[in-house]
């Protein structure tokens, strides 16, 4: 149903048009017949079968839809629609309203044959029954002008944030039914908000924010939180500014910044690393995760064959104790925390059977997969 006063079909017909009648009765009546026989064409091309339609308004506007609408092949006029329910009798017109035409769900469309400013009312009242029938104007909508004075306003904004909803609602049952594979962001997470709770910073800005739901989480628990990357679109949660952390100058600092498993997909890593220092305040904590083995520094682990996930990233690099002290050294930062982990059966990230739950790990005790480190910029 569409519920948007705004973007509501309509038949093109003009408020008043019925007026016309009084001196210009044949052209009137050819104008709506050949609107509603339009209507009923494109209703039947659409549901391919008869076509089950109630006119909301038993007004006289009302009453010419019906009788319209009940001469038309192919469309079966169940009754009149109001406020609360479909009548039985409404101005003597006889046969408008059987039985089943009570269950709103049998309709494949409404015409609303009310005045252009009532519409976004109606709509709200429509909405409360969301039947998913049609809904089309009887009407051409208001101009600008009236539309903005109406004093309907609110109600069209609470149809278009309804639509909105609607339209979500869609999406997310459609993500709900979509298992994802298990990941690392549990561990990841749990180590983001571990150090929020001992830093409750002022404001944070996540790197490469990309489809998560991260910052909206961060901004939950009462951080100010800026999120970016190099597509604004990706997310959904949380609006997210076009920046490019290996070059960019966002003209403020933070006092956290997370970067959780992207900066292995940055080729200039350390143009990155040394961005996010300086968009940091003097105090501030980086928390980074990412792939990572004590000795070896890979490349793109995508290019090594048996990796067992693809990437839509471009490249994935896997980090080594090498990489991080040349961080550390390059920067006035101080690692203040790490946390360690296994997943995989291979010698790297990706490589051979991946296993939950993760094994954490300390320095030297293993092979690890997983790095998630707290790097402080000294005061």
């Amino acid at each position: 149903m569409i519920l948007n006063p705004n973007n509501c079909p309509n038949l093109g017909i003009g408020y008043g048009a019925l007026d016309t009648a009084k001196t210009d009765l044949p052209g009137t009546c050819a104008r709506l017949a050949e609107a509603f026989n339009t209507l009923a064409q494109e209703l039947r091309q659409r549901h391919k079968r008869p076509v089950r339609v109630a006119v909301y308004g038993a007004s006289e506007s009302g009453r010419v839809a019906w009788g319209f609408l009940r001469t038309a092949e192919g469309i079966e006029v169940t009754g009149f629609l109001d406020a609360h329910s479909l009548s039985d009798d409404i101005a003597g017109l006889p046969c408008v309203a059987p039985a089943q035409a009570h269950e709103l769900s049998a309709l494949d469309a409404i015409v609303v044959a009310v005045a252009p400013r009532h519409l976004p009312e109606v709509l709200a009242t429509l909405a409360e029954h969301d039947t998913g029938a049609e809904v089309i104007s009887m009407y051409q909508p208001e101009a600008t002008a009236q539309a903005q004075t109406s004093p309907h306003g609110d109600a069209a904004q609470r149809f278009a944030a309804h639509e909105h909803s609607r339209r979500l609602r869609e999406h997310l049952k459609q993500e709900r039914d979509t298992r994802l594979e298990p990941n690392e962001r549990p561990a990841e997470y749990a180590f983001v908000f571990n150090w929020l709770t001992k830093l409750y910073p002022d404001n944070i800005l996540d790197v490469g924010a990309g489809s998560t739901s991260l910052p909206h989480l961060m901004q939950l628990c009462g951080f100010s939180v800026t999120a970016i990357d190099l597509d604004p679109l990706a997310n959904r949660h949380f609006y997210l500014e076009k920046a490019n952390i290996a070059q960019d100058d966002l003209g403020r600092r933070f006092n956290a910044i997370t970067c959780i498993s992207t900066l292995e997909h940055i080729e200039r890593h350390d143009e990155a690393m040394a961005n996010m220092f300086r968009h940091l305040h003097p105090g501030g904590a980086l928390l980074l995760t990412v792939p990572f083995h004590e000795t070896r520094y890979v490349a793109n682990i995508h290019a090594q064959a048996g990796t067992s996930r693809p990437c839509d990233m471009g490249i994935t690099q896997i980090f080594s104790r090498r990489e991080v002290d040349a961080w550390l050294a390059a920067h006035d930062w101080e690692l203040a925390g790490e946390e360690l982990y296994a997943h995989f059966t291979g010698e790297l990230f990706t490589l051979g059977e991946e296993f939950y739950p993760m094994r954490r790990l300390e320095r030297g005790a293993g092979k690890v997969d997983l790095a998630c480190l707290a790097l402080r910029r000294r005061a």
